[in-house]
């Protein structure tokens, strides 16, 4: 629902629903991949483990499509370059290259140099 208000569409639209799925598919696959639980009925001890990571990823998608300092990826879900149907599974780097990609240069180039002094001895 919070998604819907976002993307500027109702929450049966496709945009919204497959954006929302997006996210429930990421976060079950995460969920299994780290041996918890699955459940979505809710009330039970085993359901808080989707629920919080739902929850969590939702607001880390949300925060990034409203941060005024990263509005190319907004465009870019509204413009569909970014399809809702991926949007659960966009890694921090592709849901704001501009920040993280002056810090990946900055690693490489420190691994390089320690690469460097590793080989020269």
């Amino acid at each position: 629902m919070l998604l819907a208000g976002i993307l500027k569409r109702d929450p049966t639209h496709p945009m919204v629903v497959n954006a929302e799925t997006s996210v429930f598919n990421y976060c079950t696959r995460r969920c299994r991949s780290q041996g918890l639980p699955i459940t979505v009925i809710t009330g039970t001890k085993e359901a808080r483990y989707l629920m919080w990571m739902y929850k969590h990823r939702v607001m880390s998608i949300t925060f990034n499509l409203t941060n005024p300092t990263n509005p190319k990826l907004l465009q870019s879900v509204l413009n569909k370059d970014i399809e809702c149907r991926h949007i659960g599974f966009l890694t921090r780097e592709q849901l704001f290259p501009e920040l993280w990609e002056p810090i990946r240069a900055k690693l490489r180039d420190r691994n390089l140099r320690v690469e460097d002094e590793i080989s020269t001895g």
